[in-house]
């Protein structure tokens, strides 16, 4: 009895490593602004298509100013004359005033790491943004 439920055991973890996209992907993209690679912590994954990244970290790396409202449960972050807010698990944004439609919500785990779409804010902040494929790895760069 013992070793058919040590084998179950394994085989349910080897599948829930194997066909979880968070822990899969997790350490698979790699970020890299400007030719300098940022080290996110819990790493970059891919969610519906999307690069999700920490939130206070790629703002801070893009140099902007940042601010999360526990009760509203609104980011809102500033640099320059751009402002965005996002609402957590909505896939409506704001830019500078203006409505758009997300195709991944941000959200926080269960640790309470709000998770961000990459590509939504930094091309919101005026960055270049380019997927390489092959290495799975997401290039911004200043215009």
């Amino acid at each position: 009895m013992r070793k058919y439920t040590f084998a179950i055991l394994t085989m349910l973890l080897f599948f829930t490593i194997l066909f979880n996209p968070v822990a899969s992907a997790a350490t698979e993209i790699n970020v890299i602004l400007n030719g300098k690679n940022i080290d996110f912590n819990p790493t970059a994954y891919e969610a519906n298509g999307n690069t999700m990244v920490t939130f206070q970290q790629l703002f801070e790396q893009l140099g902007a100013t940042a601010s999360y409202d526990e009760k509203t449960k609104i980011i809102k972050a500033y640099k320059d004359d751009t402002e965005i807010q996002l609402t957590l698990n909505s896939m409506e944004a704001l830019l500078n005033g203006e409505k758009y439609t997300l195709i991944q919500a941000p959200w926080a785990d269960d640790y309470g790491i709000i998770y961000v779409n990459l590509r939504f804010i930094s091309e919101a902040f005026g960055y270049k943004v380019r997927w390489e494929k092959s290495t799975l790895t997401v290039h911004i760069t200043s215009k």
